[in-house]
């Protein structure tokens, strides 16, 4: 058998902390061939693409909104394909096999991706198409998908982000039936649908839609029907956690929190469509922090590393401006 190492990456879900599990798939992935792209879309082109459609219907649209549950975990392995994912800890002998699509493995993203595009689009004998589902024959993912309506017109798109999908409808009709399907499916495939307290008990269906939350970020209506314009900030309850975390930030503090405000900046660059030499003085900072922290040979979280007094101040005028 295969035996790989294995680690857990901290992870926070509605105030529980819990760990997300790891196969060190590195050594493995690189024996195979390397994954087709999974196309990923940006989060200006979902943006785009809904104030084009908002437009078109002078703000009313439809929003199928809904999270894929432990994402990679919901896919079994067979037995002969466990064989390649054995774990070993510490040089002791094999303890046990993944028995589920290990994150970690090159082809997991890519192959989950194809599952979640199946459980959307899959139609049974004689039911009418509402999603323009010919990229089911290719190798190749979309970023986006149109939305049709009765008549084969298209009046919408759905896109996927790992496990997290949306589906956004001109017609509150064909997005009911959209949501109904996808539910259909997930039933018929064994697939869990997240609970989650921002989404209901499955998912989220809303026509006539002023904000919803999407990626961790809030999508607002921030003009009038007759001229809709969508933009995006950051979730409330989020962005104060976010907020909290950065006041802990000392003159002297762990890799791992400089990773995750890194992580922060960049996402709040995206969020307001800027492009990040917005922000390259503030990343430069947080590089500098990090390639100087890492030269010492201790872990992740032990590693620690100083920022000036000057540097810090620009990271808090930077923070208190995106408030």
């Amino acid at each position: 058998r295969w035996s790989h190492g294995y680690f857990a990456v901290p992870k926070r879900v509605l105030d529980e902390d819990l760990a997300r599990a790891i196969l060190n798939g590195h050594t493995f992935s690189q024996q195979c061939r390397p994954p087709p792209s999974i196309n990923l879309p940006h989060i200006p082109d979902i943006l785009r693409k809904i104030n084009q459609w908002a437009t078109t219907s002078r703000g009313r649209i439809s929003i199928v909104l809904g999270d894929f549950r432990h994402y990679f975990h919901q896919l079994p392995l067979t037995e002969d394909i466990s064989y390649y994912f054995g774990i070993r800890l510490r040089g002791e002998p094999l303890a046990s096999v993944w028995s589920t699509l290990p994150m970690g493995f090159s082809w997991a993203p890519y192959t989950a991706q194809c599952c979640s595009w199946v459980t959307l689009c899959h139609r049974e004998p004689g039911e009418a198409r509402i999603f323009n589902d010919e990229f089911l024959r290719n190798e190749r993912l979309p970023s986006f998908v149109p939305v049709l309506d009765r008549m084969g017109k298209e009046i919408g798109f759905a896109t996927i982000y790992l496990d997290n999908y949306i589906v956004v409808a001109c017609d509150p009709d064909i997005a009911e039936l959209a949501s109904n399907r996808i539910l259909r499916n997930a039933r018929l495939m064994n697939v869990h649908v997240k609970t989650h307290q921002s989404f209901g008990p499955k998912q989220l269906l809303r026509h006539d839609v002023t904000k919803c939350l999407f990626l961790g970020a809030e999508l607002f209506l921030a003009n009038s029907r007759s001229h809709p314009i969508f933009r995006w900030r950051h979730d409330e309850k989020k962005f104060t956690l976010y907020s909290a975390n950065f006041s802990e930030l000392n003159q002297q503090h762990s890799c791992r929190m400089i990773a995750r405000i890194v992580g922060r900046v960049i996402w709040h660059e995206t969020l307001a469509l800027r492009p990040l030499t917005h922000v390259a003085d503030i990343i430069d900072v947080l590089r500098k922090s990090l390639k100087l922290s890492s030269e010492l040979k201790k872990s992740y979280d032990d590693r620690f590393f100083e920022i000036s007094v000057s540097d810090r101040q620009r990271l808090e005028v930077y923070w208190a401006s995106i408030k």
